[in-house]
């Protein structure tokens, strides 16, 4: 297993090139735009990090015979889904540690604990942009499915203004929160329910995947 991982995680290294190249650019027009204030750097790093992954998770399973390969040799699908989506998520993660390298955060009077609940913030919308795509991608057993998917959330979640009821599903919670000083149990509420959709997006995909009926859409 851990040499499948491996081979998947080199032939998806062209991913951190891209989700580098997408973040710099995101964040510094943040800050070009908006000035490089914390919130704006915060906004950004929230939502415009996880894109690229959300985005690229389409491809999963488009290799028929690889999956009948895994089949074959009895590891499942459930395995190759993981294998095929973690280096989205490794290679994000990697880039999202550089960026707070790279930005001038500490001119922005950004303190530790700012920054370590930015990146836990950041990281659970990761989880649940890439878990929520591959749900979609295996329920609805085609790429163009879930394409339409991703196209009207990423429309729903950037027209969001965190206020109100909208705040506990909004993406951006770390941000409002101090921008709108709600409180961190506020917070807390919207992060837990991002945590039950992850759960139920990975339960399901992986009982759909373990089914024995289970084939892409010709």
């Amino acid at each position: 297993m851990k040499e499948f991982l491996l081979r998947h995680l080199i032939r998806r290294a062209w991913f951190f090139p891209l989700v580098l190249a997408w973040g710099y650019f995101a964040l510094k027009q943040v800050g070009e735009i908006k000035g490089y204030s914390a919130l704006a750097f915060i906004q950004g790093y929230e939502f415009s990090l996880i894109i690229p992954a959300f985005l690229v998770t389409v491809s999963i399973l488009s290799s028929k015979a690889e999956m009948e390969f895994c089949r074959c040799y009895g590891f499942g699908l459930p395995k190759l889904c993981m294998a095929q989506t973690l280096p989205y998520v490794i290679y994000t993660m990697a880039a999202g540690v550089i960026f707070l390298l790279i930005f001038p955060v500490g001119e922005m009077d950004m303190s530790a604990e700012m920054m370590a609940i930015m990146y836990l913030s950041f990281f659970i919308n990761l989880i649940a942009a890439v878990s929520l795509s591959v749900f979609v991608r295996v329920l609805t057993r085609s790429m163009f499915g879930c394409i339409g998917f991703e196209m009207i959330v990423l429309f729903l979640i950037s027209a969001g203004k965190g206020e109100g009821w909208n705040y506990y599903i909004e993406l951006e919670a770390y941000c409002n929160m101090l921008q709108k000083k709600y409180s961190y149990a506020t917070f807390m509420t919207n992060r837990g329910i991002y945590l039950l959709m992850i759960a139920f997006a990975v339960t399901g995909s992986y009982l759909i995947m373990k089914s024995r009926n289970y084939t892409e859409v010709e």
